[in-house]
């Protein structure tokens, strides 16, 4: 129909200054090939202001890259009489993209229009070995879009160790049936992230968080770990199930 269907749902404090942009269903003033939407509003930091830095501060890291981290901000955005923090990229968004893997990874779920919300927690995960991805509405009815939730000292004492030191976590790695067998490396914080984003990539795009979700969550788990360390093989064991 040459329109997008679906309102904005975000109010951004650079509207103000540009009347063009105050028609809800107008994004990127309905010139996409130009203009993008420099609000970037697609992953929201959860919690108070503690954990918000927190959350910031593992982004960073995970980028790995000094020029990479030193660019994400928290983005406060006024949404009625509330105020919601999400992600925020300073500069050029493709620049970032290209300063390392896992930042391009980063710009793509914070360009897309369905937001994701991530948070540190230390909310009891064990069920899902410390991190998990919740549909809208799945985490108890409290959340209205796609949730990711990582309780970091879960993934080092829980995740960690069955993945790499039970016969049911080895199995999810590739070339652990060869002498000598491939080395896996031990699951970060970073790495859970990643690939419980893999997971909310998949859910914003239709596919769900579950099943339909795996080789997304691999796939992203996967270019995490080469980047921590290094290429993916006998000194670094790629994860092929989930």
């Amino acid at each position: 129909m040459g329109r997008f269907l679906s309102p904005d749902s975000i109010a951004n404090d650079w509207e103000l200054a540009s009347p063009q942009t105050w028609n809800r269903y107008m994004y990127a003033r309905n010139n996409p090939l130009i203009f993008v939407d420099p609000d970037g509003a697609a992953v929201e930091l959860l919690g108070d202001q503690k954990h918000r830095q927190q959350e910031l501060e593992a982004l960073q890291k995970a980028v790995g890259n000094k020029d990479a981290a030193s660019r994400l901000y928290i983005n406060e955005v006024k949404d009625g009489d509330n105020t919601r923090y999400f992600v925020g990229i300073k500069g050029d968004v493709k620049d970032f993209e290209g300063l390392s893997g896992s930042a391009k990874d980063l710009g793509g779920l914070v360009q897309d229009k369905q937001v994701v919300e991530f948070g540190l927690t230390n909310r009891d995960l064990s069920k899902w070995g410390g991190a998990a991805t919740f549909d809208k509405g799945e985490d108890g009815g409290r959340n209205q879009n796609v949730r990711v939730l990582v309780n970091p000292e879960q993934v080092g004492d829980i995740a960690a160790y069955t993945l790499c030191c039970t016969p049911i976590g080895q199995m999810r790695f590739a070339g652990q049936e060869t002498k000598p067998v491939w080395d896996i490396e031990t699951l970060t914080p970073g790495i859970a992230i990643w690939h419980e984003f893999g997971h909310a990539w998949a859910g914003i795009h239709g596919r769900g968080v579950g099943p339909g979700s795996f080789s997304e969550s691999v796939g992203w788990e996967n270019r995490m770990r080469e980047q921590v360390y290094g290429p993916l093989g006998p000194n670094n064991a790629p994860r092929t199930k989930e």
